[in-house]
């Protein structure tokens, strides 16, 4: 009587500060941002739909760049082969190929700095606190 009753208290106990903590915790609401919301805020403004419009062409271009640089090594493989081997042909057109892309990049980042100085992508709020 003495022994058990005192076990069976502190399971009791325990169980139910165990239940007491679930409930704060879901009380709680969470302070994780909502990446979802901030990305829809910055794509539906206007500015940023003209600077995608205006940044297009070079994403395009780098979309079409690493096919088309693989598929004009490719055919031309036959003047190299006498003396590259493949693996060694494969990676460098793997390199520069990575490089054409980067180059293409770089150059629609460029222009963009240079065109587009007045226009803001990310969404400013201009409260009065």
């Amino acid at each position: 009587m003495g022994v058990t009753d005192f076990i069976e208290s502190v399971k009791r106990w325990t169980a139910g500060q165990l239940d007491r903590s679930k409930e704060e915790d879901q009380k709680k609401p969470r302070k994780f941002p909502n990446l979802g919301e901030d990305i829809q805020l910055v794509v539906r403004t206007p500015e940023f739909e003209s600077v995608m419009n205006s940044a297009s062409p070079f994403l395009l271009a780098s979309l079409g760049a690493w096919p088309g640089y693989w598929l004009y090594r490719g055919f031309d493989y036959h003047s190299h082969r006498a003396h590259v081997p493949l693996p060694v042909y494969i990676r460098q057109t793997f390199y520069q190929a990575k490089m054409l892309q980067f180059v293409i990049i770089v150059a629609g980042i460029i222009y963009m700095t240079k065109h587009q100085t007045g226009e803001n992508i990310f969404p400013v709020d201009n409260k009065d606190d």
